[in-house]
């Protein structure tokens, strides 16, 4: 009997064991994105052992690390490093694939012929361009627009799944050959044989040539040559090659001035807390974070600042400006600023500047409840927190929405386009990118619909630049809800960042932007549908709002 016992306990365990198994993630099924994908490295228990596996979720360093150590069976080699395993890190594209990559041992080499390289958005000699190749070679492609790579877009974790499912079934025999690897040749006289259009202009342009006999004369014949700092030099010349192009958005950074700009994207940060921008050659403020030490003290969107500590900065760059106004927290900075012709000064105190991307809460106005969402800026986690917003929102029986844009800075062109798609749903125009080779790229949405059909109302002004007006102009020319407040800062261009293996930083406009009706915005800025001016006591603007949906 006991032996009985012990063959239907085994039995029992056996059977509930296997119905675990068997089990499919709760919130995956055929519609999924990338389903089959997923589908298959379950069956073949390559995924973690969960209830629900939230495939639209953004993939973070905690996300990946586990998904590859289920996907090996190991733990990971503690020498490969995805950023220090920081918690909760949102990676981008070219971030996520790298560690793949690394991890899983997948070859990558900046050997490779640049001139049929097939992304248009990368630079074939941008440090990210092997990865991206390697990318290409795998079948591991945007499906609207095989010809852009994206590196800086966020992915979701369902689509990580699919990069290694294309990994695991990679055949590199099948990639064409385009070298042959038998010998490597050292030329030790310049060639040009292999030198890009491009290349090949600046080497005949006479100016350059000055410039390399003047290099040559500094490195040769220079009294004090065994003085001068040849690496500073390079980089002042490609900081002086950028300055003069005469785009206020294009710049180039040397190392330092790149990691504390680098700095400020991390949302974190010491200094006073607001976006700058060099207009017409003036230091002006785009838009102060709100709650931070510039807000508080009272500077505004649109002032241009003169004098720090006294010190008349017209005439400095933008980054020597911002090194002078950052310091130390609970440090004070003079800050003298002209706003319509007249001159003030007010003193700030330095703050820990760690800012929330999307806040909300709910206001009641005559007995209803209304869902207030302020979105500071469109960091790599806006998306998700805006989703974690919403669904909170519509739990709560309200009665509509009002979305804060002002002072908002901009960000990430994904973030704009993936939270676009929560009000309109999939598969919609969201922004149309127009390159200076004359190529009109749509983008189009690829976010469910979670917004309800309630009241909206979006609130915008002079700080609202950017993927601000991305969003608020998509909004617009569908028809969803009113904008309220004060005309938007106007910024219709699109900027690459590329980073160098040095430290240093190049921004440069790729592409002007265009609503979904092919409206340009432009140094023009976004018309509020109800133009109402702040009021310098109180929030004007918020009360209309709740005012509009609550009566």
């Amino acid at each position: 009997m006991k032996n009985i016992t012990k063959i239907i306990t085994s039995l029992i365990i056996f059977l509930i064991s296997s119905t675990q198994a068997l089990a499919f993630y709760s919130d995956v099924n055929s519609t999924t994105p990338y389903y089959e994908s997923i589908k298959k490295m379950y069956e073949a228990g390559q995924l973690p052992e969960s209830a629900n596996f939230q495939p639209n979720a953004k993939i973070t360093t905690d996300d990946l690390k586990e998904i590859l150590e289920s996907y090996g069976k190991q733990e990971l080699n503690k020498s490969i490093k995805i950023n220090s395993w920081r918690k909760d890190k949102v990676l981008v594209k070219h971030q996520a694939l790298k560690i793949i990559f690394d991890v899983l041992g997948i070859g990558y080499s900046n050997f490779f012929d640049k001139t049929s390289f097939p992304f248009k958005d990368l630079n074939p000699e941008s440090p990210i361009a092997a990865i991206a190749q390697k990318a290409s070679e795998i079948g591991i492609l945007e499906s609207d627009n095989t010809a852009m790579f994206r590196m800086a877009k966020t992915v979701t974790k369902a689509e990580i799944i699919d990069y290694i499912q294309k990994i695991k079934t990679f055949d590199p025999k099948a990639v064409p050959q385009t070298t042959t690897p038998k010998a490597i040749t050292i030329q030790l006289t310049p060639s040009t044989n292999n030198l890009s259009q491009t290349d090949q202009e600046l080497l005949n342009n006479p100016n350059f040539k000055t410039f390399l006999d003047v290099w040559k004369k500094l490195k040769t014949e220079y009294y004090y040559k065994n003085d001068a700092d040849f690496d500073k030099l390079i980089l002042n010349a490609t900081e002086g090659l950028v300055k003069d192009n005469g785009d206020i958005y294009t710049v180039f950074q040397k190392p330092d001035d790149a990691h504390k700009f680098l700095q400020v994207l991390s949302n974190e940060y010491e200094g006073v807390g607001m976006s700058l921008e060099m207009i017409d050659e003036h230091a002006t403020i785009v838009s102060p974070f709100i709650g931070s030490p510039a807000e508080q003290a009272g500077l505004q969107a649109g002032d241009i600042i003169i004098k720090i500590n006294d010190e008349d900065i017209r005439g400095l760059n933008l980054q020597t400006i911002v090194n002078k106004i950052k310091g130390p927290a609970n440090t004070s900075v003079k800050i003298t600023i002209t706003r319509n012709g007249v001159e003030q000064t007010y003193n700030v105190k330095r703050q820990l500047i760690n800012y929330k991307d999307v806040q909300y809460k709910t206001i009641e106005k005559n007995g209803k409840k209304i869902g207030y969402i302020q979105i500071t800026t469109f960091s790599q986690s806006t998306y998700n927190n805006f989703v974690e917003a919403i669904k909170d929102l519509n739990n709560q029986n309200i009665s509509g929405y009002i979305i804060d844009l002002r002072n908002n800075p901009g960000g990430y062109l994904d973030s704009a386009i993936h939270i676009i798609g929560t009000f309109v749903g999939r598969d919609k125009k969201a922004v149309e990118l127009h390159y200076a080779n004359g190529t009109i790229e749509p983008y189009t949405t690829n976010t469910e619909k979670i917004v309800k059909d309630l009241p909206i109302k979006i609130l915008i002004n002079k700080g609202s630049a950017s993927a601000s007006e991305i969003l608020a102009g998509a909004l617009k020319d569908y028809n969803i809800g009113q904008s309220i407040g004060a005309t938007s800062f106007g910024k219709g261009s699109v900027q690459q960042l590329y980073t160098y293996k040095d430290g240093s930083l190049f921004k440069f406009t790729i592409a002007k932007w265009f609503t979904p009706n092919g409206t340009s915005i432009d140094k023009n800025g976004l018309k509020p549908n109800i133009t109402i001016e702040r009021s310098e006591t109180g929030d004007n603007q918020l009360e209309q709002a709740l005012s509009l949906i609550a009566n």
